[in-house]
């Protein structure tokens, strides 16, 4: 049985590694995974925030059937995880930094473990200062722990700037050290293990540390993908462009500050690669790199992520590398695959010989075959609401399929489709046109055969 290893990230993009299409990247030991592993390049997430997306990853069904449907909802003990199914065959798993299957406002000095044997939380947001990183980092440093949050209340959401903190007490470094430290104590022994290693960055807030933060300062990024008249095709919810996108200087200081923050990952990624060498676990380690949802980046005119369903905040990278196979098995996948697969593929590759059903598909098996089972032919997101309502953003769902994407807004009946073959980036939406009327009529009826329907679910506990 194999040793899995789950490098996940917060918030990022899928072009910012060079091998898929970044040119200004400072990503070595990313591009390394994506040229002598699997790179999937047609990954896409179940919900564009946090903790739906991390609750269909870990369940392998959707957040409306989960229930952990919106930031703000907890994901209920009662549903099957994939910490349960390596626990119950034989593995030793841990978990050090993010997680985010409950409101991180709400959680106390002892957070659910959520099965993970072994588990130190460091959720990375300002608003939580007692989980296991903050209170390793106050007992480390009073004085840096006081300054780096005082800096963050300061500086904001809104801005770039370079993180107060040494690189050695950031919670980069601090979910590094960590994971290795448990890494190299299960290192020889009787168990297999699973590593889920949660990483903040490079969710805003912009606050890398130096050297990145420096490194970045003048470098040329490529500019967002923008049309003025982009959104003015999109339902109204969409709106004008955020006020930075207006400032030149201001939306390129983001991009870099985002850039230096993924620089800073990836170093986190060589520590770790080396140490997994180190340990005498490489040939029988697999390293899964991915995130729970991409990022705006000035795309559309906007920034962060939130109630829309394309593919900047949608897409995301997945790599998936085996020790033991790195210069048998590589290069780019163009098939699509979804969170809810991630269940199903990593039991697979540890060799777990019972698995129970979810809503995901096999994209690798136990030998790196891809697609065993054949390939996805689209892929499903939503966004939802506690109840149904007025509005746009009530209720959402789209369909992926290898070159379109189309959206549904429950409440208004309006949509979105876009072909991408023509339009990479979808700034321009085809659902005025008529020619487009019956492939939007086959989506639409597609959702309604595979997509949950809305559901009258608890309200969020609160809004993080």
């Amino acid at each position: 049985m194999k040793n899995i290893i789950f490098f996940l990230t917060d918030q990022q993009h899928f072009r910012t590694l060079n091998e898929n299409g970044c040119p200004e990247a400072v990503t070595p030991h990313m591009d390394r995974l994506a040229r002598e592993g699997m790179n999937f390049q047609k990954h896409f997430v179940a919900n564009p925030v946090c903790s739906p997306s991390r609750g269909a990853i870990w369940s392998g069904r959707m957040p409306s059937v989960n229930g952990l449907y919106a930031n703000g909802c907890s994901l209920s003990e009662e549903v099957p995880t994939l910490i349960d199914l390596f626990n119950d065959n034989g593995y030793a798993t841990g978990h050090f930094g993010k997680l985010h299957l409950e409101p991180t406002m709400t959680e106390g000095i002892d957070p659910n473990p959520f099965g993970f044997q072994t588990f130190k939380l460091g959720e990375g947001d300002q608003w939580l200062s007692h989980d296991h990183y903050n209170l390793w980092l106050r007992e480390q440093d009073p004085n840096a722990f006081f300054h780096h949050y005082q800096q963050m209340a300061t500086e904001g959401h809104m801005k770039a700037y370079a993180d107060n903190l040494p690189e050695e007490l950031s919670h980069n470094a601090w979910v590094t050290r960590e994971s290795i430290n448990w890494m190299n104590e299960q290192a020889g022994g009787d168990k297999p293990f699973f590593l889920s290693m949660g990483y903040f960055d490079p969710h805003h807030a912009w606050n890398p540390v130096e050297p990145y933060a420096t490194d970045w300062a003048y470098r040329a990024v490529s500019p967002p993908h923008y049309d003025p008249n982009d959104n003015a095709t999109k339902p109204e919810h969409w709106g004008a462009m955020d006020d930075c996108l207006k400032d030149p200087f201001w939306m390129t200081s983001i991009i870099r500050s985002y850039h230096a923050m993924v620089s800073h990952l990836d170093a986190c990624l060589g520590r770790l690669l080396d140490a997994l060498e180190a340990s005498g676990e490489l040939e029988n380690t697999v390293v899964i790199f991915s995130s729970d949802h991409g990022e705006f980046m000035g795309n559309h005119g906007r920034i962060f992520k939130g109630p829309y369903l394309c593919d900047d905040i949608l897409q995301a990278p997945l790599m998936v590398w085996d020790g033991a196979k790195r210069n048998q098995v590589k290069g780019p996948v163009s098939d699509l695959t979804s969170t809810l697969d991630f269940y199903p593929t990593f039991a697979t590759l540890a060799g777990i010989p019972s698995i129970p059903e979810t809503e995901g598909q096999l994209f690798l098996d136990h030998d790196l075959t891809p697609f065993p089972e054949g390939e996805r032919d689209f892929v499903l997101s939503e966004w939802r609401q506690q109840h149904p309502q007025e509005g746009l953003t009530g209720d959402i769902l789209s369909v992926r399929t290898p070159n379109e994407r189309y959206v549904r807004y429950a409440n208004t009946g309006e949509e979105e489709y876009y072909r991408h073959e023509e339009d990479p980036y979808e700034l321009r939406n085809l659902a005025a046109d008529p020619s487009t009327s019956d492939r939007r009529a086959e989506l639409s009826a597609l959702l309604d055969r595979e997509a949950p329907p809305p559901g009258d679910h608890p309200d969020p506990v609160c809004l993080w």
